[in-house]
């Protein structure tokens, strides 16, 4: 069977091809952008949070099943990551939370997970920032974004 290829394409289609193949991925970069833009604001914003004590009531690495593809180019991967829930009180009333940074990954390396989860063990206690005003919006690790630190240079 003989490969044969399409007519090409006029200078018209060409010059219209040219400036709309590119605007789907200019949006997606930008939302990815303005996503790590908020983030990293909420870390740093994170860093001058109260704290109160919490205890961790549950510390494993967890998984999930994540498919790509579809048809005969279906695939199923494993991915990892830190399932960590702490019990903490602001004024008088209790919260559940489960985030540890900004940031926070799976992956389909168990290694991060099982590093993040050996240091919060069930029962200890830890420092639980909350944001003021809503202090049902935590976290453990303030002014980070996963393993990154956002302090502001002096």
């Amino acid at each position: 069977m003989r490969h044969t290829r399409g007519k090409p394409m006029s200078p018209t289609q060409a010059k219209w091809f040219a400036r709309l193949f590119p605007i789907p991925f200019i949006i997606a970069g930008a939302a990815i952008f303005i996503f790590g833009v908020r983030e990293w604001s909420l870390a740093k914003e994170s860093s001058d949070w109260p704290s109160t004590d919490g205890v961790i009531i549950k510390s494993q690495v967890s998984e999930r099943q994540s498919t790509t593809g579809s048809g005969s180019s279906r695939r199923t991967t494993t991915v990892y990551f830190a399932d960590i829930v702490y019990d903490y009180t602001v004024n008088d009333q209790p919260f559940t939370g489960t985030r540890v940074s900004f940031g926070e990954y799976s992956s389909s390396n168990s290694t991060h997970a099982r590093t993040v989860v050996k240091q919060y063990p069930v029962g200890s206690t830890v420092a639980v920032y909350y944001r003021p005003g809503e202090p049902d919006y935590c976290l453990l690790l303030p002014g980070k974004i996963g393993r990154a630190s956002c302090r502001e240079r002096v």
